[in-house]
């Protein structure tokens, strides 16, 4: 029985390390430009507008920025991005932003 053990443990621990090494391999996602479609747009620390999601910048129309991710927080569309101009990457209201044409995946956060 003993044996036994140590062979599936043994394979266990092969198949782990096979897909720690996958997963690790495996490319990042790849910048996708945008821009802020707005002026005055707020980038925040986190999606959402409550108290403790802090506006880090400010946005205004035609700024560049890289697209990171959107999501859904409470039924709006999010938008993680990194603002050129301020240095600074948070969250932006999902309607305030749009991709350039055709450069690539805009993936879910």
């Amino acid at each position: 029985m003993r044996g036994a053990a140590a062979a599936v443990r043994g394979v266990l621990v092969g198949l782990v390390a096979a897909t720690t090494l996958a997963v690790s391999a495996a490319p990042s996602a790849a910048a996708v430009a945008g821009r802020i479609s707005v002026d005055g747009a707020r980038i925040r620390s986190c999606a959402g507008t409550g108290s403790a999601c802090r506006v880090l910048a400010l946005g205004y129309f035609g700024d560049a920025v890289t697209l990171k991710c959107h999501t859904t927080v409470g039924g709006r569309s999010w938008s993680r991005i990194h603002h050129h101009r301020s240095g600074k990457t948070g969250y932006v209201y999902g309607e305030y932003v749009y991709q350039d044409a055709g450069n690539g995946d805009w993936p879910p956060c």
